[in-house]
């Protein structure tokens, strides 16, 4: 019967199986594959719970669930399953699965450690055995895990392991090829949009697009194209070179350009496109597109190498945009820039002199440049009833002599006449010549080689029309509409600046009567025309702005202001071209760039038609005054932001009426509300600490007694935070009466409470040095930088027999007084002033580092003692030297006993002499007996 179970349970697992295998191949989508082969598990091979995880590359590694079927009831929820080995739930058979790529088999939840954190959760839901299934793709990559739990334990034999184990395989191999078709369609599905996309913006494109082939026949040509040349696709894709549409003359000439460039032989041909493009070079450049219907068109072409994948040029694409507005913009631009450049040159000519000769002559030589013409003449006066005209200016160039003799008064004939008629019925220029507004005589063609003229006539103000014309004799010339306008702006600011020099002219006649007074005067007088050239100015206003006369004479007023304060000047002006007589203050520019402060008394001048001709001002040097008040202002603000800065407070007290005024910082250094006004005194007051009050009320009756030298105290007053804080005040008196009473202080207040901290701080260090000092077991004192004694320890009490009392706080060498009997330098002074002469009153002076080392005699409470003294300079904690310390030993007893041992020393020495000379005449004489022993033998052995 147990046969036939296992053999029932394999054959449902077969079923499930094959089942599972006919949902991978119709499975649509992966999840509904998983939820499919979920329940075909359960249902089919009779598990109680079925599913299917992914392991997460988080942090944590967890596992999370993608589909599952059977009885789950919330378990997947808790069981916060991981693959992370390191923690008890990544141990578990999933876990295990994932790590290792193989089966994990629980084959009793009651009774498995690994699976102890789930048992329960698992034993109530049913589960009492499981196994976990990694699912691997192409590469051995676990992506998923398959567990099945099985109601019963121990159900999962070798061979149903084996069965599933080719369940598993299979939903991974089919997972994997879903996947993959999944994939396959979405790069097609991005690779239709793409497609569209090239067609939408190929289609769409404003610009001409256009491909060849790697034979430069057409093989794409885009509407654009086709709306803009004329040609329909049809027409050239695969049967024409775009060389059809280009200027053959413009291909010849970039052949042989880029046959230089390129260093290599460019055929006249399609590779002329193509070159550079193969070689990776930039190939954007202007060409000429000759359209079907003949038509010629600018455009910017780029043209761009396309590759295979191995590298190779396959064709070429060509995108071409229409420049030709851009075109057309450039030519209006390079009109309208000539036009301004024209204007420019003329106005500069104009401006450039205050003589009418000379400006006629620089603004004619103007237009001889700008318009390339022959000659440019004026003609005086233009006007069909005057017996009379004469040419008053004319310019030529060399080879074009000039067709007037100048100054030379001609009678006017009719045809002079008929055109002086012309000129005046018109705003604008008239042209003569074959074909235009008026003909030529032929006199002037054939006496003065003129081939076409144009003129006008111009209206200076104040005086009869010019006649104004330019000669053109090279050529015929062709007058065009951008010329003509030009000609006529120019000719409109030749009569606004022979408007301007006429009335100079005009006003330089009146001058004589006027320039007495003006050169005297001890003021500056500028007086300037209606378009503010310089008329005249005296040696007074010269001297101002540190010109000479003639240098400042037909200069406009505006040369000589700052550019940031021309608008108030334009507006200054516009008020008084309206008959506004004017008194101001008005910066001018010196010659040498600084600022030249003037008051200023300007009038306008009308003449007999009320119209505004000129102006006459007066002008003052007030340069030094706006100094003085701009260092004023400049002091006021660097003390108030030194007062807001150093949180000083400022008041102000009016005795003889009591009132009492202070600064906001007054109010707000204590932490109080500034107060706008008068200012409440007794309010300050009742904010004194009781334990100052009284000075502070002393301080206060004696001001009002007059009997107080100086005002000033330092109390304690209370902050808005309720704490205490010290204050200096001090007060000066700035008004008296007649009889020398004080009747206002002036003053201000302080903040002194970080100067007290550091005062006491500096007490108690002072105290502490003293105890240190006065504990040392050498006479020790010390000094300040004035030679004032600041400690004078208890040995050295003892030594000297001055108590401490008696000399703290004393100088001039007071110190010295208990060892010489008299005030000088001791080695202590010598620390900061080394002097030669006392070091030789010591045994010894010795430098190591800072510290002087030196001994001396001196006489010690009348007795002759022998010290040993050390001293060094004192620094504060920044450095800085504030005094000098010094040490005094008595080391008499230990000279004396030196000198007892040196002289013993001396006496043995003196004893050794004389034991050794005595001991070396003794060897001495034992060595001449030893000797004449010796001849004695040697005497008596010769006798034998």
């Amino acid at each position: 019967k147990q046969a036939e179970e296992v053999l029932q349970r394999l054959n449902r697992e077969l079923r499930a199986i094959s089942d599972c295998n006919q949902t991978l191949i119709r499975a649509e989508n992966e999840q509904t594959l998983l939820d499919n082969v979920c329940r075909i598990i359960c249902d089919e091979a009779g598990y109680r719970m079925a599913w299917v995880g992914c392991p997460e590359n988080d942090r944590d590694k967890t596992i999370r669930p993608l589909a599952w079927a059977g009885v789950e009831e919330g378990y997947l929820g808790t069981a916060n399953i991981t693959w992370d080995e390191t923690g008890e739930r990544g141990r578990g058979p999933v876990g295990t699965a994932v790590r290792s790529g193989k089966s994990v088999c629980i084959q009793d939840f009651a009774a498995d450690p690994q699976v102890s954190c789930w048992r329960d959760g698992a034993l109530r839901r049913g589960y009492r055995s499981c196994i976990t299934l990694p699912l691997a793709d192409a590469n051995g990559n676990i992506f998923a895990v398959l567990a099945i739990y099985s109601p019963m334990p121990n159900t999962f034999t070798a061979d149903e392991v084996r069965l599933l184990e080719e369940l598993a395989g299979d939903l991974a191999f089919g997972i994997t090829v879903l996947r993959a078709r999944m994939e396959h369609q979405r790069m097609e599905e991005q690779l239709r949009r793409l497609s569209d996309l090239q067609s939408i913006i190929l289609n769409n494109a404003a610009y001409m697009v256009i491909s060849v082939d790697s034979q430069g026949i057409v093989t794409t040509f885009n509407p654009a194209a086709e709306r803009t040349l004329g040609y329909t696709a049809d027409e050239l894709i695969g049967k024409a070179s775009p060389l059809i549409f280009h200027d053959p003359n413009e291909i010849l000439e970039r052949a042989r350009v880029f046959s230089q460039e390129l260093d290599t032989v460019i055929p006249p041909t399609f590779e002329v496109f193509a070159a550079k493009a193969r070689r990776n070079l930039p190939n954007e450049y202007e060409w000429t597109y000759i359209c079907k219907d003949g038509s010629r068109l600018p455009v910017l072409l780029s043209v761009t190498a396309l590759s295979d994948s191995a590298g190779g040029v396959i064709g070429f694409l060509g995108i071409a945009i229409d420049i030709a507005e851009r075109k057309r913009a450039e030519a209006e631009r390079l009109v309208h820039l000539r036009f301004l450049e024209g204007m420019e040159q003329l106005n500069r000519a104009i401006q450039g002199t205050s003589d009418l000769e000379k400006m006629m002559s620089d603004a004619l030589d103007t237009l001889l440049e700008v318009f390339h013409c022959d000659r440019a003449w004026l003609v005086y006066p233009c006007d069909p009833e005057a017996p009379t005209w004469q040419s008053v200016m004319e310019r030529t160039r060399p080879e074009y002599p000039g067709a007037f003799e100048k100054k030379l008064i001609v009678p006017v004939e009719p045809l002079v006449v008929e055109n002086f008629k012309a000129l005046r019925a018109t705003d604008g220029p008239v042209t003569f010549g074959p074909g235009f507004d008026m003909p030529l005589s032929s006199a002037l063609i054939e006496v003065h080689g003129i081939l076409s003229m144009i003129a006008m006539a111009i209206y200076p103000k104040g005086d009869k029309p010019y006649m104004f014309g330019l000669h053109q004799c090279s050529y015929i010339r062709d007058w065009t509409t951008d010329e003509k306008a030009l000609f006529q702006e120019m000719g409109r600011r030749l009569a606004d600046g022979l408007t301007s020099l006429l009335s100079y002219r005009n006003l330089q006649q009146s001058e004589q009567n006027y320039r007495q007074f003006v050169d005297t005067a001890n003021e500056g007088i500028w007086m300037f025309s209606a378009d503010t050239l310089t008329l005249s100015v005296n040696a007074k206003m010269a001297e101002i702005l540190g010109y000479q006369i003639e240098e400042m004479v037909g200069l406009p007023l505006a040369s000589f202001i700052f550019d940031e304060d021309l608008p108030e000047y334009r507006r200054k002006i516009a008020i008084h071209k309206q008959g506004v007589a004017e008194h101001f203050e008005f910066r001018f520019r010196h010659k040498d760039g600084r600022s030249v402060w003037t008051l200023v008394s300007a009038t306008p001048i009308f003449d007999g038609e009320h119209r505004f001709s000129a102006s006459f001002a007066m002008l003052t040097d007030i340069t030094e005054r706006k100094q003085m008040e701009e260092k004023l202002q400049e002091s006021e603000k660097r003390l108030r932001v030194t007062l807001e800065v150093t949180q000083i407070g400022i008041w102000d007290w009016d005795i003889s009426q009591d009132h009492w005024y202070a600064s906001p910082i007054y109010y707000t250094m204590l932490g109080y509300t500034p107060r706008m006004g008068l200012g409440d005194r007794d309010e300050w007051v009742d904010r004194v600490h009781p334990d100052d009050l009284p000075l502070v009320k002393k301080e206060i009756q004696n001001v009002l007694s007059q009997n107080f030298k100086e005002y000033q105290y330092e109390a304690r007053m209370r902050h808005a935070d309720g704490t205490y804080r010290w204050q200096l005040v001090r007060g000066v008196g700035i008004e008296s009466d007649s009889t020398g009473k004080v009747t206002r202080l002036l003053g201000i207040r302080i903040d002194i409470a970080d100067r007290k901290r550091v005062e006491e701080a500096l007490q108690e260090s002072e105290k502490r040095l003293a105890q240190i000092i006065d504990f040392l077991p050498d006479a020790t004192f010390a000094i300040d930088l004035n030679g004032k004694i600041i400690a004078w320890n208890h040995a050295i009490e003892e030594m000297s027999g001055v108590k401490t009392t008696d000399i703290i706080g004393k100088g001039n060498f007071e110190y010295a007084l208990p060892f010489y009997g008299k005030r000088r330098p001791m080695l202590i002074d010598l620390v900061f002033k080394p002097d030669d002469e006392i070091r030789k009153e010591y045994v010894f002076v010795r430098k190591e580092g800072a510290c002087l080392l030196a001994e001396a005699e001196l006489p010690v409470k009348n007795e002759k003692r022998v010290l040993w003294g050390i001293a060094r300079p004192l620094y504060d904690s920044r450095g800085n030297a504030v005094g000098a310390i010094e040490s005094l030993r008595d080391i008499t007893e230990r000279r004396l006993a030196e000198e007892a041992s040196n002289k013993k020393r001396e006496e043995l020495e003196r004893f050794e002499k004389v034991t050794i000379g005595r001991e070396l005449k003794m060897m001495e004489l034992k060595q001449r007996i030893a000797e004449l022993e010796v001849i004695t033998l040697q005497k008596e052995k010769s006798d034998e």
